[in-house]
């Protein structure tokens, strides 16, 4: 009985593309509109939004690309509107006209601000994700550091450092010739 009832319901849905008119003087084009958009737009709506502004492989977040991600993604899934492919036209165009404005007054608001949530709530996690790997590897390097630094502190250990001061102030007032001479001098005792 309950399937009875929504199927029903789910006939009674108008899916029906709304019809846009839009254009410059008397240079028009008609566009089709879906006012709803299936399941597998929806997440691929979501989903190219936010693989534009997050960049794993440089452990980058792009926030200020989101405005103009989605603006694409509207026209791309909504409406059979094709961009051109030259980005800097793209943002001149999605920015320069009202045609995402006209399109958002014909679409199921509900459904397009449940699809900005996610990007929002998407975003925020690959934000986090980002930030705790770039910890991780803060946290590494602090470890590599402070093993180093360890090292460092062994070698010096069994050194007095009075004789190391004297064996500094010693070597201060040599020369480089001098040194060759008794290096010379030690290696024809030697043979």
């Amino acid at each position: 009985m309950h399937n009875d009832v929504f199927t029903k319901l789910y006939e009674t849905l108008d899916t029906t593309p709304c019809l846009l008119e839009y254009g410059v003087d008397e240079d028009k084009v008609t566009l089709e509109v879906k006012r709803h958009l299936p399941f597998q737009d929806a997440a691929k709506f979501v989903a190219d939004v936010v693989v534009e502004c997050v960049d794993e492989d440089s452990e980058n977040y792009y926030a200020f690309l989101k405005d103009f991600m989605v603006r694409r993604s509207l026209m791309t899934y909504y409406t059979d509107f094709k961009l051109s492919r030259d980005v800097s036209k793209q943002y001149d165009f999605l920015y320069g006209s009202t045609l995402c404005e006209d399109v958002l007054a014909l679409i199921d608001r509900s459904q397009y601000n449940v699809l900005c949530e996610a990007i929002d709530n998407q975003l925020e996690f690959s934000r986090q994700a980002l930030v705790s790997a770039q910890h991780a590897k803060l946290a590494e390097i602090a470890q590599r550091l402070t093993e180093i630094a360890d090292q460092v502190n062994g070698l010096f250990d069994n050194i007095d450092a009075g004789e190391l001061s004297s064996v500094l102030d010693r070597l201060k007032d040599l020369d480089a010739n001098k040194i060759m001479e008794t290096i010379a001098e030690r290696k024809a005792e030697t043979i």
